[in-house]
């Protein structure tokens, strides 16, 4: 069971095909043609995506997807900037990018951005070359948590304890979104279905990696809300209280 006293409350933010796809067919150049939930979901999806930062106080992602494509993780334009203010917030998120190598590509967007404070979350065995790839951005800060592994239960309460994080959105990718679910910290998941069909066995899911080995160890989620808006249908799922089925 979560202890809620000790660690932010923890949504998940994603966009899918039908048939469970997060990122579709490759270019010639071995490139994904969508390396980003926006590219294949529209802008109502893209509204959905600020407003629910606006409501947070972090945004995390995994290093692979951040270094995917032009994504800072930030609030947005000016306008979403105040409706944070207007709640209360500071009008830029904190940002949290999960790496467990802490070999990372400071050239990125996510990097040289500069709006608010930036983690790298990595490893004890990662440490040293996170911090020799960021040493220069005065705004990004570099945490281990575990030694080959990263421990997530340990980051969210580091978050709550040290940056005053209350409210979090998960983005992804598959692998990152996996070890949530397996550590038992999500409590919200919102949904975009989108009218496509990918296919394929290699395209990435919302939660790709280890999973569950038996369906007792599932983990258990009930819809509160679906709304249809063109041509998506979007879904808000709350965790069960044990969170397993």
């Amino acid at each position: 069971m979560k202890d809620k006293t000790s660690t932010p409350w923890v949504m998940m933010n994603m966009a899918m095909t039908a048939d469970g796809k997060t990122s579709g067919p490759k270019e010639a150049n071995g490139f994904p043609k969508t390396p980003s939930m926006s590219r294949f979901s529209s802008k109502a999806d893209h509204r959905r995506l600020l407003q629910i930062r606006a409501t947070t106080d972090a945004v995390m992602s995994g290093r692979a997807t951040v270094e995917s494509d032009a994504i800072d993780l930030g609030p947005g334009s000016k306008h979403w900037q105040r409706e944070r203010c207007r709640h209360g917030r500071e009008a830029c998120n904190k940002r949290i990018v999960v790496s467990a190598s802490g070999r990372i590509q400071p050239h990125c967007l996510i990097y040289q951005n500069s709006c608010s404070p930036l983690l790298i979350a990595t490893t004890q065995s990662g440490l040293a070359s996170a911090r020799a790839s960021t040493r220069a951005y005065d705004w990004i800060r570099v945490e281990a948590f575990g030694e080959e592994k990263i421990n997530l239960k340990q980051c969210m309460r580091w978050l709550q304890k040290h940056w005053q994080v209350r409210r979090l959105v998960v983005e992804g990718g598959g692998h990152l979104n996996d070890a949530m679910f397996r550590a038992g910290l999500v409590d919200e998941l919102f949904l975009t279905l989108c009218p496509l069909i990918y296919g394929g066995r290699h395209h990435a899911t919302i939660a790709d990696g280890v999973g569950f080995t038996q369906l007792s160890d599932a983990y258990r989620l009930r819809c509160v809300e679906r709304k249809r808006k063109g041509r998506e249908l979007f879904l808000r799922f709350l965790r069960e209280p044990d969170g397993k089925v």
